[in-house]
């Protein structure tokens, strides 16, 4: 599903990735674990499209991604890709099942179409009962699960998660971290995850250590 070879970034003078190479299989959860600083996330942008290499080539599910025009790409991530990051980054005058919604909307997508998804990932998340409810009424467990919702939205082929439990508590991060696995199990879902949480990483198929740059 993923397929990144001699992957190099740098800040200036600053080497942040040093000739990465990944490989992750459809329906594999990959944990990348590391101290501060060791270029996990910058990793992960990359993967996900939102930077791009000074060096190297990222396919996915076969498709060569970094010769895309701007706008190619940009359709091509809201298709094949779900973002879950730290902060949930929900648009506050939405509701829940509006903010969920957002995706396919940018996809072209309209509220006829999208809206009974939303609804049914919502409900299958628990959230049934919050439906018309914005993010200041919810809690911060309830938060996180509406991004999970919204990154799910457009069936993505690769769900790419930076320190998704970063900001909750040991309850509701069991329960996240619980949900990424329900969904490898039930749709092989592909799962990518940054995180400093070495119970959820334990849990992963596979972990990747960093160290300046580089797997170790």
């Amino acid at each position: 599903m993923i397929q990144a070879t001699n992957i190099v970034k740098s800040y200036g003078t600053l080497e942040v990735l040093r000739g990465l190479d990944l490989r992750v299989e459809p329906g594999e959860v990959v944990a990348i674990v590391g101290a501060s600083g060791a270029g996990k996330s910058t990793l992960l942008q990359i993967l996900g499209t939102l930077d791009v290499p000074n060096r190297g080539k990222l396919h996915i599910d076969g498709t060569p991604v970094h010769g895309m025009s701007r706008g190619v790409l940009s359709r091509f991530r809201n298709e094949n890709l779900g973002f879950v990051f730290q902060s949930h980054r929900l648009l506050p005058e939405f509701n829940a099942v509006e903010n969920v919604m957002m995706p396919a909307w940018i996809s072209g997508q309209s509220s006829d179409q999208s809206a009974p998804r939303a609804e049914a990932l919502l409900q299958e998340l628990g959230l049934g009962h919050r439906l018309a409810h914005n993010p200041s009424e919810l809690s911060g467990g309830e938060q996180q699960r509406v991004a999970v919702a919204r990154a799910l939205m457009n069936r993505p082929k690769v769900l790419l998660a930076d320190e998704p439990s970063g900001n909750l508590d040991s309850e509701n991060a069991e329960a996240l971290h619980e949900l990424f696995f329900q969904l490898r199990d039930r749709s092989r879902q592909t799962i990518v995850l940054v995180t400093h949480n070495e119970t959820l990483a334990a849990r992963a198929d596979r972990t990747l250590r960093m160290a300046d740059g580089r797997f170790i």
